[in-house]
């Protein structure tokens, strides 16, 4: 065999293996990352629609959690206080809600009336629309006894937490059958320290469920579509489907799958349709709340569509091939015109390419430019092609999607599809990230809404203790710096005021402004305007905020008003650095929303649990006297007998003292309470007279010198001992005492009454005036 042709046979067709196995292995990395491209985009569709569709019942599901949580104190008011307010409440909730087609409540007989005694019976109250108008339904079931089997059993025995029913077909009009919805029901058990007392459920059409899967066809004849825990379709393109179960629409669908979906597992697979296409299904699991029956979103994507892109670059890898063969040939032949020594060279590189050895060759010097230049030039550009196409795709691998790489040419058609794929993935990346970036602010605001309804329910024991949970959340839960919560305080009608109720972070300056008038300030003008206030370049001075640094002034002021069926209850103060997303004040808003329809019912508990606290108090502190009591019982025996032994002396003192004057006991107001007076000529009267009168009544100076007179007994009342000699009159005698006033004190040193020792001195004070007038 001629040396041209061996060297065109060794050289040719090796070069030919290595270019196949090289474009095969690229061929198959672009398959394969097309695919996997697509069907994570499936997935991402499918989980896209998941969580739309759990946001819309999970916002739903709040809304029978609230109304549940406002049925809670139900035992607080009369049937008729009862009927009247929460029939207003279901009303109002039906009315907010146009996605509501009904929204009722069901009460246990033996938590709301106390003469039944049976553990069975319930009354349900329902309300919903017929013809624009909002119309009630009572009826009264299980009043001969629990139905086990059904669904309000399993919440009343706790089998479930929450409940969401699989679809049914129900008509509100018993006139107009036309007029059926393909529906759901979800509800929430009302428990009350630990007893069932009824169910709130809310009924909502699942008709809205089509605007959330018909925009989602991220490829040709692709679709989403839900499914309930039973199987049957909510959602479909094809409407005819909806009401349908699963396997009826896809009869090539095993029960394995159907279990899946039942028990709420991902899933994805390849299954024939019923055009006998291949197509591939994948199945994302909803959560909704704490209910036990999760539902399905699947998404459907022919697999020919998934594999076309694939099988473009595919066919366009053959062509590159054949054309690069080509021209190794023509180099091959005119190179062999040349000297054979670097054509061994030549054919050791190939070899070596056979091999896969591609990054570790040696280049061929030029040291002509005739056809062996030329053809030694053509392998070192392949050499450095191989390298930079192996290296890119390997970058690509790695998940390096801003890997660079340089066309071989304009007409580089393997360069051209390796930079579609990285272009292709930089979108799909991008269009993830924004829907995950859309999904992480729904899911923060969800997450708020939660922990503040958990606020709700457990801080609510006083209004301060509620105000300053949600505040301090708030400011951390928004990154702000500080805050403030305001309270409208109406407990005088005619002047209304606002005051700041609970703080986080607020400096002295703001708390000694806690009061604000009704349209006075930011905070005022909120509250009088009903309307959210949101400033972004504040006053210097408004506030401060204290650090390590000194003090800053904030740059943003968020104030939104707490309102409640047109009633401002207060404001939420919130004061930053950095400036609030629109979602985040959106959240704040709706948080406010709920927390208006929470202080009400606070306001009238705190008085109660305040009575409630100090009766307690009181309570603890007499079991602590009566303890205290007995253990010194034995202490205050002997402390008796030793007063009594005092009491028997006292008692002869006091009768020895009587014998020379008298003693009178007058109360606070002057009143006479007690004489002692073994001789009634002390004070000249019978004792029996004088008994019930008060001192002003007989004492002359409280007639002649009223001043002096007041000023004397105010000393008395003040703890000061006052002497006086005194002149009664009594039965137009004139009587002269001397007296001495001794204010009595109890143990905390209160003055309680008045002992006055009096001696008649009548007759010593007329001897001295005779001898006065004779000395005259």
């Amino acid at each position: 065999m001629k040396l041209r042709i061996k060297i065109l046979l060794l050289v040719l067709l090796p070069s030919m293996v290595i270019f196949i196995l090289a474009l095969r292995y690229l061929n198959l990395q672009n398959r394969e990352l097309a695919i996997k491209n697509a069907t994570t985009i499936a997935d991402l569709y499918a989980a896209q629609a998941a969580n739309t569709t759990k946001v819309i019942f999970e916002q739903d599901l709040s809304v029978a959690r609230t109304i549940r949580n406002s049925f809670l104190n139900y035992k607080d008011y009369s049937q008729k206080e009862r009927d009247a307010i929460y029939n207003q409440i279901l009303a109002i909730n039906l009315l907010n809600n146009n996605q509501f087609l009904s929204v009722w409540a069901t009460w246990e007989l033996s938590e709301i009336n106390d003469t039944w005694l049976d553990p069975y019976g319930r009354i349900k109250v329902e309300t919903f629309k017929e013809s624009g108008k909002i119309n009630f339904y009572h009826d009264s079931l299980d009043l001969d006894g629990d139905d086990i089997k059904g669904l309000y059993y399993k919440l009343k025995s706790g089998e479930v937490n929450e409940l969401l029913v699989n679809p049914y077909i129900y008509s509100y009009s018993d006139n107009d059958t036309s007029k059926s919805f393909l529906e759901t029901t979800l509800a929430v058990p009302i428990i009350k320290d630990e007893i069932f007392a009824g169910v709130v459920g809310i009924d909502v059409s699942l008709e809205r469920f089509q605007t959330v899967i018909e925009p989602l066809t991220p490829f040709e004849r692709s679709f989403v579509f839900i499914v309930a825990n039973d199987g049957k379709i909510v959602a479909h393109p094809n409407r005819s489907l909806q009401g349908k179960t699963l396997s009826n629409a896809y009869i090539s669908l095993n029960e394995d799958v159907l279990m899946s979906i039942e028990r709420g597992k991902p899933l994805q697979l390849y299954i024939k349709d019923q055009a006998d296409e291949e197509i591939y299904l994948s199945f994302v699991p909803i959560k909704i709340g704490n209910t036990a029956s999760p539902w399905t979103v699947g998404m459907i994507v022919p697999s020919s569509v998934i594999l076309e892109s694939a099988n473009k670059n595919y066919w366009t890898s053959i062509i590159v091939m054949i054309i690069v063969i080509l021209l190794l040939a023509v180099v091959i032949v005119l190179m062999l015109s040349s000297i054979s020594g670097p054509l061994s060279k030549t054919t050791n590189i190939l070899k070596e390419l056979e091999r896969g050895n591609i990054q570790q060759l040696d280049k061929i010097k030029i040291q002509t430019k005739d056809e062996l230049g030329m053809m030694a030039s053509s392998v070192n550009n392949l050499i450095d092609a191989l390298n930079s196409t192996v290296d890119f795709a390997k970058k690509i691998g790695r998940g390096d999607l801003n890997a660079k790489y340089k066309l071989l040419s304009n007409n580089d058609i393997l360069g051209n599809a390796l930079l579609d794929m990285q272009k292709n993935l930089i979108d799909a990346k991008k269009s993830e990230e924004r829907r995950q970036l859309e999904n992480r602010k729904l899911s923060w605001s969800q997450n708020g809404i939660t922990q503040v309804n958990e606020i709700l329910r457990l801080e609510n024991d006083t209004l301060e203790q509620l105000t300053y949970s949600i505040i301090s959340f708030f400011v951390k839960y928004m990154s702000a710096s500080q805050g403030g919560f305001y309270v409208v305080n109406e407990e005088d009608p005619q002047n209304k005021y606002i005051e700041l109720i609970s703080a986080y972070a607020f400096d002295r300056k703001k708390q000694l402004t806690a009061k604000i008038l009704i349209g006075e300030g930011l905070v005022g003008r909120s509250v009088k305007e009903k309307d959210v206030i949101y400033i972004t370049n504040l006053p210097e001075g408004y506030m401060y905020i204290t650090s390590g640094l000194g003090d800053r002034t904030p740059n943003v002021l968020l104030i939104t008003p707490l309102i409640f069926e047109g009633h401002v209850f207060g404001v939420v103060e919130i004061a930053a650095f950095e400036e609030f997303d629109k979602y985040q004040r959106d959240y704040i808003f709706d948080a406010c929303e709920r927390i208006a329809s929470s202080i009400s019912n606070i306001k009238k508990n705190v008085k109660t649990n305040e009575l409630l606290k100090q009766s307690q108090q009181q309570s603890e502190k007499l079991r602590a006297r009566e303890q205290e009591f007995k253990t010194k019982s034995t202490e205050l025996e002997r402390i008796q007998e030793e007063v009594a032994t005092k009491q028997r002396e006292l008692a002869l003192l006091l009768e020895i003292v009587t014998q020379r004057a008298a003693i009178i006991e007058y109360n606070m107001d002057g009143l006479i309470i007690n004489i002692i007076d073994k001789r009634t000529s002390i004070i000249g009267t019978k004792i029996k007279t004088l008994l019930g009168k008060k001192i002003a009544e007989i004492a002359i100076e409280a007639k002649e010198n009223k001043e002096w007179f007041e000023q004397f007994w105010t000393d008395l009342i003040n703890g000061k001992i006052r002497k006086r000699k005194a002149i009664i009159e009594e039965n137009k005698q004139k009587y002269i005492l001397d007296e001495t006033y001794i204010p009595i004190s109890d143990v905390k040193g209160n003055v309680y009454k008045i002992i006055n020792y009096s001696m008649d001195i009548t007759e010593t004070e007329e001897m001295k005036d005779k001898i006065n007038k004779l000395k005259k």
